[in-house]
């Protein structure tokens, strides 16, 4: 940091000698906020780690070299999520990061991402953050902050740090782990924990009760055969190696793999299996004890759950056995230790360890950090062990079991000092705030999954004054406040001839290689875990199950607009959650969609909405974790609040409240009651059936069963009718010459994970409308994902289906419109020119897809300055009264174009050439060089898709990935029938039931 009497730091400018001050405002213009972005490179924007005084602002006096108005820099950095990194590639404007994108080059997340990622760039922009430290609900200074750290530090020296606790969010940052290194030698009584609401402790203990040691399973999703999750929604909360390895397998019709789902609520995971056996979630605890004695296990009983059947058991049995070290089962976190323990039971009495499975320690500093070390913190609170704490776990005042009363604990500590993006629950227990810093405003380091080391590089200068927990403990510890990214380059930079270079290397690859954790050999103690199966018992009674929301996580998320209105991948809700029930339960309390139910349990009454979802296992009601913050009305999507919608002060129900230590997840015996109240929800979805139309196809790989070859075979029939080629026209086929741009997405691969949906939206500037506007049916997303159900309401078969714009080659919208604002372009692209747009929504009317949007408000209006900071400058904003819809990114297309004309990349006939997946390399080495410098054309959607199912490219590039999928024998076009010869083809899901269970 720097010298808290200074006046300011000087920063160096790339390609100028002349240095700038940089502002420290909490409030700026944003003509003055760009002209200190675009003053300097992300390298040298956030080297320095104080925050100066002063607020000059001084332009830079030369454009630095690497910048150039209106065109894009990429850097990469990466983001963690419970401590874990995913690596990330961000697009940058003149300093201004304004899109996320995965690292392809990443040896885990392999380019992947999630929902999470993508609208983390909205949270930098949030106007909302916290600017200010905080010092007892009165804002003050960093100076001040130092000063009074380095007098905590003299009286820690005292004491060797008795009194002193850190309680941090779960990491794996070798920089941290080497930090707290030097805080125990120095002050060896302090103790220092992680905790996370989004992180359970069963998991760990599990291995422990396994292994003896809490290593971590790695999974190889390429090498299963036949996978059985248990209660495991690995597909959700997964965006790198297992969902791409699973997608692979789950693609390829002469190796697809079998996967079984044993669940209570219809998760993502369980959509995307063969078999889905519906149960209460205590129940699978229970059939993993009859699979565990089936296959091996000793004084086990077989008995399984009445939800499973002896004929399902016996048929995962024989399965399970004949697929020997090519098998996997997955265990859920939210299932207790000793479900896991058997889990890797399994694995080793199936022969999976070292094939399909393989051990390693894990890549958290500490993998204990759930409520159990949450629990601990506040007994030390609780008997005044505890004068300092310096805490940023994600406000543990609300996520958090309902029986350890942070509140209280906390309220005994001397001093609590509390770093969070924004001020919560837990700041207003704080004497100290600190504003914390985003990750893009971050210097750091952390693993993955895998332990592969990210480099974690921020990309603009700290908007707000927050500080990094390392910037904290440095100003504790450290006399001269070790810069973070001088201990990160110092860290990484290896001796050679030219560490300059060495150094820009690693920053641009964004990892270092070679770094993940090697697995070791781990045997089960197979009697420990036999001994602790015989504890499982089923579910008594009605059974609550809480889980992660596939949005707000745990409520770390719950103040994002983009998430808040992106539709639940499995319910379509928004901006809410409920209460999931099956339709017999539902029938059995006499409820349905919106009407209210009372939950006791935990020794508290809850009231929530009712959400009917078919496949949910009966007698059992879902509630997901993270909503029902009570500082709803802080959710900025518009300075107008009738936009949002609210009627209440908060946004869903908080599913905390009835959560306990011992019962964390799943409860028994819970009361349930309906409520004589109605509450509205907001849902995107209004059927899904698909009424015998065959707008979603799937095709199972299985002949061995009659009635499988049948039903195979009439499918097959019918695709051959559903490929617009074979439709007859009255118009000749246009002679389309050089480009002419499609989409194809294999729903076998789609997850419905909806990364897709959230990076459409941070691309191409979609605005939100809030709960209200959803209800009318005013969302504007371009994209969505449909999902349809097939067969009985108690465990129905699903398929997702990504849609958007088709690009009909006939397309209806044009027909209909009075000014020729939709109109076909010479490359196939059905184009919007929004000038041209008067409102009548005709095309809206006559487009049987029902993609387009019409935004009835100025929903870009009236937002925050700071905000209208993520908006992409190659994407217009549209004015109120136009429709919007999807343009397969065509400032995408012409940015490809440009890049190629510039870098002299032509074809035979010398037009530009574009690089889409499956083109071939010029065969001119001139060209190939020149090409390569050519980035590769992508979607947004295609880019975003941790699975590969969306791509984009050239059709008449028979070469080219998208091409070759529209020859394919699964592809079929939606709606066909109509004759509208869409742009984008759909290949057919694929699946492959078991014989036995067909």
């Amino acid at each position: 940091m720097s010298n808290p009497t200074s006046n300011g730091i000087k920063l160096p400018v790339l390609g100028n000698d002349e240095p700038i001050i940089l502002p420290t405002r909490a409030g700026m213009s944003r003509r003055g906020f760009l002209q200190v972005l675009g003053a300097t490179s992300v390298a040298t924007l956030a080297t320095a780690c104080g925050r100066p005084t002063q607020d000059t602002l001084t332009p830079y006096v030369s454009t630095p070299d690497d910048v150039v108005p209106g065109n894009a820099l990429h850097y990469a950095t990466a983001m963690c999520v419970n401590g874990l990194a995913t690596g990330l590639v961000v697009t940058a404007y003149e300093g201004r990061p304004t899109k996320i994108e995965g690292n392809p080059r990443h040896p885990w997340s392999l380019g992947g991402t999630s929902a999470w990622q993508q609208a983390s760039i909205l949270e930098l922009y949030d106007p909302a953050r916290a600017r200010d430290v905080v010092r007892r609900g009165t804002p003050t200074s960093h100076e001040a902050l130092i000063a009074a750290l380095r007098e905590q530090a003299s009286q820690l020296d005292k004491t060797q740090g008795e009194g002193l606790r850190l309680l941090l969010e779960p990491s794996s940052s070798p920089l941290l782990a080497a930090r707290l290194e030097e805080l125990k030698k120095r002050w060896p009584k302090a103790v220092t924990r992680f905790y996370s609401a989004g992180v359970t402790d069963a998991t760990t203990a599990g291995a422990a009760l396994a292994f003896g040691k809490p290593l971590t399973a790695r999974y190889d999703f390429k090498k299963a055969d036949v996978v059985v999750s248990l209660d495991s929604d690995f597909l959700a909360f997964d965006t790198g190696r297992y969902t791409m390895d699973f997608a692979e397998r789950r693609s390829d019709p002469e190796n697809l793999s079998r996967v079984y789902a044993l669940e209570c609520d219809h998760t993502l995971t369980g959509s995307n299996a063969d078999h889905r056996f519906p149960m209460k979630s205590a129940d699978v605890g229970v059939a993993a004890r009859a699979l565990y004695a089936r296959l091996g296990g000793s004084g086990v009983d077989g008995t399984p759950p009445a939800a499973l059947g002896e004929k399902a058991l016996t048929a995962i049995v024989n399965d399970l056995q004949a697929h020997k070290g090519k098998s996997l089962v997955v265990v859920g976190e939210r299932q207790p230790a000793a479900v896991h323990a058997i889990g890797h039971a399994i694995n080793a009495l199936l022969g999976n360890a070292g094939q399909t499975v393989v051990y390693a320690a894990s890549a958290l500093i500490d993998p204990v950090a759930g409520p159990a070390s949450l629990k601990a913190l506040v007994d030390e609170a609780n008997a005044g062990q505890v004068e300092l704490l310096i805490t940023n776990a994600g406000n543990p005042a609300f996520a958090k079991p309902a029986d350890i009363d942070v509140a209280g604990a906390f309220a005994k500590v001397k001093t609590l000092l509390y770093s969070s993006l924004r001020e919560d629950q837990t700041s207003k227990l704080a004497a100290w705030f600190v504003p914390a810093a985003h990750y893009l405003e971050s210097w750091g380091d952390a693993r993955s999954a895998d332990g592969t080391i990210s480099v974690v590089q921020p990309l603009i200068s700290p908007i707000w004054n927050g500080l990094t927990i390392d910037e904290i403990l440095s100003a504790l510890m450290d006399p001269a406040m070790r810069a973070s990214h001088d201990q990160i380059r110092a860290r990484y930079s290896k001796a050679s001839p030219n560490p300059d270079a060495e150094w820009a290397s690693l920053l641009k690859l964004g990892f270092v290689e070679n770094t993940a954790i090697a697995p070791e050999n781990a045997d089960v103690n197979q009697a420990a875990v036999a001994n602790a199966a015989k504890a499982l018992t089923g579910a008594g009674g009605f059974e609550l199950n809480l889980r992660y929301d596939y949005k707000v996580l745990d409520g770390r998320f719950g103040h994002n607009p983009w998430l808040l209105e992106l539709p639940d991948p499995v319910t379509k809700l928004c901006w809410d959650n409920a209460a999931l029930l099956s339709p017999k339960t539902a029938e059995k309390l006499n409820v349905d969609r919106e009407f209210v139910i009372s939950v006791t349990a935990a020794g508290k009454t809850v009231e929530m909405p009712v959400y009917v979802v078919p496949g949910h296992a009966d007698d059992s009601v879902t509630l997901a974790l993270g909503w029902g913050l009570p500082d709803a009305k802080d959710v900025t999507i518009n300075e107008d609040p009738v936009l949002l919608g609210y009627d209440e002060d908060h946004i869903g129900v908080d599913g905390w409240q009835l959560s306990t230590v011992a019962a964390p997840f799943i409860i028994g015996d819970a009361k349930v009651a309906a409520v004589d109240k109605r509450y509205p929800l907001a849902v995107t979805q209004g059927s899904f059936d698909q009424h015998g139309r065959f707008i979603a196809m799937e095709l199972d790989v299985n002949e061995s069963n009659e009635k499988l070859k049948k039903e195979r075979e009439e499918k097959l029939e019918l695709l051959g009718e559903l490929r617009g080629e074979k439709l007859p026209t009255l118009y000749d086929p246009y002679p389309y010459e050089g480009f002419k741009w499609g989409m194809a997405v294999d729903l076998s691969r789609c997850t419905g994970c909806s990364a897709c949906v959230v990076a459409c939206v941070s691309e191409n500037n979609i605005p939100m409308v809030g709960k209200d506007g959803v209800r009318r049916g005013r969302e504007m997303h371009w994209l969505r994902i449909d999902r349809y159900y097939e067969g009985s309401d108690a465990n129905p078969r699903t398929v997702n289906q990504p849609m958007a714009c088709v690009h009909c080659e006939n397309a209806p919208c044009e027909y209909v419109c009075p000014v020729n604002a939709t109109v076909h372009s010479d490359e196939g692209l059905n184009e919007m020119v929004y000038n041209r747009c008067i409102g009548t929504r005709y095309c809206s009317n006559n487009c049987p897809y029902k993609v387009r949007r019409f935004n009835f408000f100025a929903y870009n209006n009236d937002i925050a300055p700071v905000q209208q900071l993520a908006k992409n400058p190659d994407v217009t904003v549209r004015a109120r009264g136009v429709m919007e819809k999807c343009t397969y990114c065509v400032q995408r297309i012409e940015s490809a174009r440009i890049k190629s004309e510039i870098n002299g990349v032509t074809d035979d006939a010398g037009k530009p050439m574009i690089r889409v997946l499956g083109t071939e390399p010029p065969k001119n080495p001139k060209l190939l060089e020149r090409a390569e410098r050519v980035p590769m054309l992508q979607s947004a959607c295609q880019q975003a898709c941790p699975t590969g199912a969306i791509v984009f490219g050239n059709l008449n590039d028979k070469g080219a990935l998208v091409a070759k999928m529209h020859v394919d024998g699964r592809r079929f076009d939606a709606l066909n029938s109509l004759g509208t010869r869409p742009r984008t083809g759909y290949l057919a899901r694929l699946t492959n039931r078991n014989p036995e269970l067909a």
